[in-house]
């Protein structure tokens, strides 16, 4: 019996299982099991779950149709696009990414992927000289798979995207579009131009009038008066009057020509050139110091001058105050002809009392300096809307 009992504990030891180690006595010189040698799985500090909705593919060195084919063959929820194609906005969370294919040698292929949040992913592949497109394909599938479910590893981060890869800037709502255009601050439109309005500029100038006939020299130096208006296009009227004194003797020859004026008035930027014919009536007297002195002459006593003339005015504007006034400074140049309606106009001679003679009218010139100031008049015309 005793040797049976020492025979079935001696099996009953050889079969039992090993002790595992939680079950080891403190104290128990068994050793512990070792540890397992299978390969542990590196989890990056990527987003989990990234999706790639859509990539831009650049190849070089492959036929591009083909490859496109064999990629959509194994990832046909990837959106292929070329470096010019729009990208559709990416949604749910998934990302872009831009692939390049550079074939460094008939069988060698060096593969990038970029993402959109920067991660950089790059593969040198081995592949058949004459057929690379699905090897290729394969291999960037298995990439894409990796990265999809966080076992593949970022080769570079915070790269620089590519061009191609980086989204458009929005663009501007159009005013006309906005909905809210005529209350909403953000887009308003841009101030609409001035209308056009009359303006009246009231002159004031100083000159001096030279003969051109057979009297030439100074025939009259004084000043004048005048009221222009000119219109939006550009049309001048004009009211004139102006008085200039010559001395012959001892008597002065007073003249006071008052003149009517159209015209237009030319101007680019701060240069205004008006241009302006002049139709004109002139009382004269001879005057001395003691008053009028009674005239004579052999076609009886002259009367007034008639007399047409063109103006020249060249001169410069600049702002003056915040309503639209501007000042005008500038020269006055006037090439008039005038005579007594005697059967026409004829220059009249006349008989000085003290013996002597002189003459009126003819063609003359007159050069002088002005200064006026340009005044919007009237309501700007109401627009129509469209």
């Amino acid at each position: 019996m005793a040797l049976a009992s020492t025979t079935a504990l001696a099996l009953l030891a050889l079969t039992s299982p090993p002790a595992d180690a939680a079950h080891v006595p403190a104290g128990s010189t068994a050793s512990a099991p070792a540890p397992s040698t299978a390969p542990r799985a590196i989890v990056p500090d990527a987003p989990h779950g990234t999706r790639i909705s859509a990539a831009i593919l650049r190849a070089e060195g492959f036929d591009r149709a083909e490859l496109v084919r064999a990629l959509q063959l194994r990832l046909p929820t990837l959106t292929i696009l070329a470096a010019a194609d729009e990208a559709p906005p990416a949604a749910d969370g998934s990302l872009r990414a831009f692939i390049e294919l550079h074939r460094a040698s008939p069988t060698q292929i060096q593969l990038t992927l970029i993402l959109a949040d920067g991660r950089a992913y790059l593969r040198d592949l081995e592949v058949d000289a004459d057929a690379p497109a699905r090897p290729a394909a394969s291999a960037l599938a298995n990439l894409v798979a990796g990265i999809e479910d966080d076992t593949a590893v970022p080769d570079k981060k915070d790269v620089p995207l590519p061009p191609a890869l980086v989204a458009p800037a929005p663009q501007p709502v159009p005013a006309a579009s906005c909905p809210a255009c005529e209350t909403c601050p953000a887009c308003p439109g841009p101030p609409p131009p001035p209308a056009p309005r009359w303006e009246l500029a009231p002159m004031l100038r100083g000159g001096a009038s030279l003969g051109l006939t057979r009297i030439a020299g100074l025939r009259g130096a004084g000043f004048g008066l005048g009221l222009d208006a000119r219109a939006p296009s550009g049309l001048l009227l004009g009211l004139d009057l102006q008085a200039t004194t010559r001395v012959v003797d001892r008597f002065q020859v007073q003249r006071l020509r008052v003149a009517v004026a159209v015209g237009y008035a030319l101007r680019r930027g701060a240069f205004e050139l008006p241009l302006a014919v002049l139709l004109g009536v002139e009382p004269w007297r001879l005057a001395s110091d003691v008053g009028a002195v009674k005239i004579s002459s052999h076609a009886g006593r002259p009367g007034a001058l008639l007399g047409l003339g063109l103006r020249l005015s060249p001169g410069f504007i600049a702002p003056l105050g915040t309503r639209g006034a501007r000042l005008r400074a500038g020269l006055r140049v006037e090439l008039w002809a005038s005579g007594e309606p005697a059967g026409g106009l004829r220059r009249p001679e006349i008989h000085l009392p003290s013996g002597g003679a002189t003459s009126l009218g003819g063609a003359e010139l007159h050069l002088g300096l002005e200064l006026g100031v340009w005044i919007p008049a009237g309501k700007p015309p109401q627009r129509r809307p469209r």
